[in-house]
């Protein structure tokens, strides 16, 4: 396992014991505050299919720490500001764009053009999925055993769902084929089976 910059001091969520397959730390920011960690679940090898590379079926789930103010930095500082549900927001539509087929990729313009259709002044907030911009329904999703309400969002055979949490946000991004799967729990104590 790679090592993180140190023990999240927020709950981290992965699938559930459903899920009998490889799992992995895919990404952490590397701020002085580790705000965010991404495991993935399933095997991201490509495979082989005729002449071309496929990626394997895989599914990440994304914890994002809600705090009321922060720099945003990715490089120089530059914003202030709540943080967190937007930030997996945006995480979200960046993971779902890098993972639709090459055929129909979905590149950083429909990123940015996705981004910029969000109503920030309601993205914070747990609300009606039109706040996130065209193609958002309402979802549920269980966590820890319960269920909670989310905002889903389908692409060319792939979604990504976001959970609003009182200290953290969750994006749950993968193929139709995983989101039967779609059962996380908090897995900080459990870190060390992410290789």
């Amino acid at each position: 396992m790679f090592d993180l910059p140190g023990t999240p001091s927020f709950p981290v969520y992965g699938l559930d014991d459903g899920f009998a397959g490889y799992r992995w730390l895919v990404i952490w920011n590397d701020a002085q505050l580790l705000y965010m960690v991404s495991l993935g679940h399933g095997h991201p090898e490509p495979v082989q299919r005729g002449d071309h590379q496929e990626r394997s079926d895989w599914l990440t789930v994304s914890t994002y720490l809600k705090t009321p103010r922060r720099e945003v930095n990715d490089g120089p500082p530059v914003a202030v500001g709540p943080t967190g549900y937007q930030d997996a927001l945006f995480g979200g539509l960046v993971e779902l764009a890098e993972r639709v087929p090459p055929n129909a990729r979905r590149g950083p313009e429909w990123v940015s053009e996705q981004i910029n259709r969000v109503d920030r002044g309601g993205a914070d907030e747990r609300d009606a999925p039109a706040h996130h911009g065209p193609g958002w329904v309402d979802a549920v999703t269980v966590v820890g055993g319960q269920r909670c309400a989310s905002v889903s969002l389908r692409l060319d055979g792939w979604w990504t769902t976001l959970v609003d949490l009182p200290s953290v946000a969750i994006t749950i991004t993968g193929p139709d084929s995983m989101s039967d799967l779609v059962s996380v729990v908090d897995v900080r104590t459990r870190l060390t089976e992410y290789h």
